[in-house]
């Protein structure tokens, strides 16, 4: 699996939840120089010391996201339950 990203035009990664699953996508980027784009929907908060809960700046400064220029964030965090967030994400998608 670590080869998909490095082979890829372009990757980017929706993130539902967190832990293990999104650490092992963000990981497999780091050797093609960051994946372009990062969504991370997540209950997960800062404060209960969980890698679950890491920031997209976490992602930033280990080389998993890419920076394009300083301050142009290329990667959102959406704190709330997937099973509902996503599916709205998707629908709004597929809006006019």
């Amino acid at each position: 699996m670590n080869n998909l990203p490095v082979e890829a035009d372009e990757t980017g990664i929706i993130s539902l939840g967190s832990g293990l699953p999104r650490h092992y996508a963000l990981n497999a980027n780091i050797f093609r120089g960051g994946t372009k784009y990062a969504v991370y929907i997540s209950t997960g908060t800062e404060w209960d010391g969980s890698t679950s809960s890491s920031k997209p700046n976490e992602a930033y400064t280990w080389g998993k996201i890419k920076l394009f220029k300083p301050y142009e964030k290329n990667s959102v965090e959406v704190v709330g339950d997937a099973t509902i967030i996503f599916p709205l994400i998707v629908a709004g998608a597929f809006l006019d």
